[in-house]
This record gives C-alpha cells, sequence and structure tokens, in this order.
C-alpha cells in the first residue's frame, strides 16, 4: 500500500477516536461497577460545541467551566494549534471530523465525481453559518440560559448514544450529518461547526499554511479538487481560507514536486518537475511523506495537551469526576456540576441528595445538572432549585 498523508492521517485519527471511545467506557464505567483511575480528560472538552461554551465561560469567569476543569486547558490547546499551525484540530483531531471522512469515503465509491460538487458561491454563503452558529452557542452560555446546544449537539451524540446518553435532537443532527457526508464532504465542519469558524480565524494568522509556488505552477486545479472543504489552492500564493482544515490532500494531489509546500516560507522558486508514478513509490519518497505528516500530527497533538500538562504538573488541574472541594455553598453549585459532585461538597451521599430533591434513587448521580432538565420528571430541578433547597437545608 502506498503510504500518503491522507493514509497517515487516517491513521492517527483511527488513535484518537479510540482514545476518546475509551474516555466513553471511563465515564460509564461506574455504573457497571468496573473501577477507573481518575485523570482522564473531560468529554466535554473535547466536543467542538463544548470548546465554544468554555470560550462563554471563561468571557464570563464563572459558570459552565471551572478554571481548573480540563475543559479550559484543552480549549487553551486548541486555540494554541490553531494559532501555529491553523485548524489542525479540525483536520487531525476530531472525532466528528473523521467520521464525517469516513463516511465520506463512501459517498466518494457511490458517487464518483458527483460527489462533493458544491457550487461555489452557494458554499461560501453556506459556510457563514457556523458564524451564526458560534454567536448562538456563545450567547446561550455567556448569559446562563439552558444549554440549547448540548441538545442538538452531534459530536455529544455520537459519543454518547451507544449508551443511550443521546439527546434526540443530537441524534437527529448527527444523522443528518451522516447522512450529508455521502453527497458533501465533511457537511458539520464545512458549514455548521462554531469551533470550527474559531479554528478558521486563527488559522488566517497561522505562519504554517499550504503555500503554491506561483512561478512553476501549471494551475491544473487539481489540488482544489481533491480539497474536501472546498478551499481554491491553486490560485492563490498562500491558503488563508478559513475552513483550511490543514488535512494535505492537496499536497498528495499534486503531481509536480515543489510546487505546494506546508510551511512558514514561500516554496523555492525551482523548477516544477512533475513526480512520476514510479517516483512515489520509492522507499525514500514513502518515509519523507509519512515523516512530515506524522511531524504535524505530533505537533498538533503535544499543542492539544501541553496546557494540561502543564497545569497538571502545577497542581491546578482537576479531572472530571473528582469533587469540587470538601464543602462547598449553595452559591458555589454551577450547572456542569454533577449530582455526584454536589453531594460530596456538601457531606452527603448521593441517595440522601437525590432523597432531599424527590428524585428517584435510580437516578444516575453522574449526571450533570444542566442535562436533568431533559428528563420529564425533573423539569424543575435547575441551577436555582438546587441551590434553594441546599440553602433550606439544616
Amino acid at each position: 500500500m502506498k503510504l500518503t498523508r491522507s493514509r497517515t492521517r487516517l491513521l492517527v485519527q483511527v488513535a484518537i477516536a479510540a482514545f476518546v471511545f475509551s474516555m466513553v467506557l471511563a465515564r460509564y464505567a461506574d455504573q457497571y461497577g468496573i473501577p477507573v483511575t481518575s485523570g482522564w480528560p473531560d468529554l466535554h472538552g473535547l466536543c467542538p460545541i463544548g470548546m465554544v461554551e468554555s470560550i462563554g465561560a471563561v468571557v464570563t469567569g464563572e459558570g459552565f467551566v471551572e478554571t481548573e476543569r480540563t475543559n479550559t486547558w484543552i480549549l487553551l490547546g486548541a486555540l494554541l494549534s490553531a494559532a501555529l499551525l491553523g485548524a489542525v484540530f479540525c483536520g487531525w483531531i476530531c472525532p466528528l471530523g473523521a467520521v464525517q471522512d469516513w463516511v465520506g469515503r463512501l459517498g466518494r465509491r457511490v458517487f464518483g465525481k458527483r460527489f462533493n460538487r458544491v457550487p461555489e458561491k452557494a458554499d461560501r454563503r453556506l459556510s457563514w453559518l457556523r458564524y451564526a452558529v458560534l454567536a448562538l452557542v456563545l450567547v446561550q452560555s455567556i448569559r446562563f440560559i439552558g444549554l440549547v446546544a448540548s441538545t442538538f449537539n452531534p459530536s455529544r451524540a455520537l459519543l454518547h448514544v451507544w449508551f443511550a446518553g443521546a439527546f434526540p435532537g443530537g441524534i437527529a443532527v448527527l444523522s443528518l450529518t451522516l447522512a450529508g457526508s455521502l453527497l458533501v464532504s465533511r457537511p458539520w465542519c464545512r458549514w455548521l461547526c462554531p469551533f470550527g469558524a474559531v479554528q478558521g480565524a486563527l488559522g488566517k494568522l497561522s505562519p504554517l499554511t499550504i503555500r503554491r509556488n506561483a512561478a512553476q505552477c501549471p494551475s491544473c486545479g487539481r489540488c482544489s479538487r481533491a480539497c474536501p472543504m472546498g478551499v481554491n489552492v491553486h490560485e492563490p500564493a498562500s491558503v488563508r481560507d478559513s475552513r483550511c482544515t490543514r488535512c494535505t490532500e492537496c499536497l498528495d494531489a499534486c503531481p509536480f514536486a515543489g510546487v505546494l509546500a506546508f510551511s512558514a516560507s514561500p516554496p523555492r522558486q525551482e523548477r516544477a518537475v512533475r513526480v512520476p508514478a514510479t517516483e512515489s513509490r520509492r522507499p525514500a519518497a514513502r518515509v519523507a511523506t509519512v515523516r512530515s505528516a506524522t511531524a504535524l500530527a505530533a505537533a498538533a497533538v503535544v499543542l492539544l495537551f501541553l496546557p494540561v500538562t502543564i497545569a497538571r504538573a502545577a497542581g491546578a488541574y482537576r479531572p472530571a469526576g473528582t469533587s469540587t472541594a470538601a464543602t462547598i455553598t449553595p452559591d458555589g453549585i454551577g450547572p456542569t456540576m454533577t449530582l455526584r459532585e454536589v453531594a460530596d461538597g456538601f457531606g452527603l451521599s448521593t441517595e440522601e441528595l437525590l432523597e432531599r430533591l424527590e428524585m428517584d434513587h435510580g437516578f444516575d448521580p453522574d449526571t450533570r445538572i444542566f442535562d436533568i432538565e431533559d428528563d420529564e420528571r425533573y423539569e424543575h430541578i435547575t441551577v436555582a432549585y438546587l441551590r434553594a433547597v441546599m440553602s433550606e437545608a439544616p
């Protein structure tokens, strides 16, 4: 098998997806009596919509994400990687993006040349929807109204549907996204993802991007046709399109050596040479291709988890599922806290807290407060209600 950047990226996506799914298993393990060591990153912090909600929490300084949570540290890592490398989180790490890629591979086989053919004007206009979704999620997180975005979050649905923990709205959006991926490459990332909009905006400032040797480029357009996001690669000297995910598919598609490069400086102005098929299969060419793709993937992963690593070493890191403090006050109850964390904070057992709230003793104590109201029986269980109940308690 000819190793390309695309196949290297596929291996990285599979590895990241397996890691994230292991986090899901860890979250639900205690329900089946399976002990799991603490220290796993918070799933909310690896979710594109969850990251935007984290931005809202950082703006307000309170609420959905406490600063010592992994949510905030991973958000910083994702922003750091975008500022330095571009939207590599979207192209190499995001599980929802990877699943869309995999479904798109099937769509390409079924529909052939008709796959991913979207009129350029319509494509660009639809891409502005990402900013509308971004504004909506930011407003609902900053203003502290219900987490509407979570109920329609396809990333959350993808991770939780296996354990009956997904919302119907999220499952519906996920189903539409996967169905659309059979016709268009990455429809969610391309037109709707709010964190993709953030990453794309920062990516415009990144020194590392796809650069073209304009003097030697024959403008054959193969790179643009290979781009899954519909970005025009074969005309500008450097790609500054906010939709570019640094997937490097265009580099694999270019038949000329020295025309395209992922770098911080323009390619050398040398004569472009068509690369024979036999040349690209040589061991040296394979090694060079894999080495460059692996370096990009390694840099993306390191930058993403670097703030978490530093925070943990400095003692400023609190993994998911740990108690917020030995004692908390009613005003300290936040919407992202679980019932178990509230019980621990007040020195109660989960059974005692559920009884105080007049809830079924079989209710999952690891449910976050903002998720409780999705159960029709407990629509009244809000942060304000919990604070009132705990204030009245002896």
